[in-house]
């Protein structure tokens, strides 16, 4: 069963990830479409997603504190390079890749745990119309700037080089890590917190697909 949910929560952070991509670009592609301009439509861009920026780039802040990593520089301001919008950045000192990694990560935990909070706290569904359209604003914005960057993840290479030395040295020397690894996945599902999660995700799923099918339903009349 935890294994089962483990699964189903990695799938769903993939299809996320993937469908994140999409709504952005309908998102560009329906923006230019209505303001017919490059300058307007990144500030669009970069107001409609502030809300993520801002929970993204505080994950990173309060993740280096925590793992005694000084930050020199925060910033929740977009800026353009090379025809990419860059929605913030945290600079940070970097001593090892095992810290480095886990404060690339960070964002993705954040972002589970704010959809997470935001449906624990029975905010949504509600009967109000407004709070329902904020909470789907919310979802949208967090989960689609929950991802870490390729420089986020930097540390990602040296963690799975060391990952894949450790599986082998436990290997040769016959140490067996399963029961361990077990009891942790056994005590994840008694809690049932991946199947909440889970449930959470795939709304969040549903919510990108709407969006996706509106933005391509406004493009097809702003065409016509």
């Amino acid at each position: 069963m935890s294994n089962q949910q483990m699964l189903i929560l990695v799938l769903q952070l993939i299809i996320i990830f993937i469908l994140t991509r999409i709504s952005t670009n309908n998102l560009f592609k329906t923006g230019y479409l209505l303001l017919k301009g490059e300058s307007r439509i990144f500030t669009l861009i970069s107001f409609i997603y502030l809300p993520g920026t801002i929970i993204h780039e505080i994950a990173h802040y309060l993740m280096a504190t925590v793992l005694f990593l000084k930050v020199k520089h925060v910033s929740i301001l977009p800026k353009k390079h090379n025809n990419l919008i860059l929605l913030g950045s945290v600079e940070y000192e970097k001593k090892d890749p095992v810290r480095g990694f886990i404060v690339g990560i960070a964002p993705i935990i954040s972002g589970i745990f704010f959809i997470w909070l935001i449906f624990w706290l029975r905010i949504f569904p509600s009967n109000n119309l407004l709070i329902n359209i904020l909470c789907i604003y919310g979802i949208f914005t967090i989960s689609s700037t929950m991802f870490s960057s390729s420089q986020d993840l930097q540390d990602g290479l040296m963690i799975l080089i060391m990952g894949i030395t450790l599986a082998m040295v436990f290997w040769i020397i016959n140490i067996d890590i399963y029961p361990l690894l077990k009891g942790i996945l056994t005590l994840s599902a008694k809690l049932s917190f991946l199947v909440v999660v889970n449930y959470y995700l795939f709304i969040t799923i549903a919510i990108h697909l709407g969006i996706i099918i509106l933005l391509k339903g406004v493009r097809y009349f702003l065409q016509k």
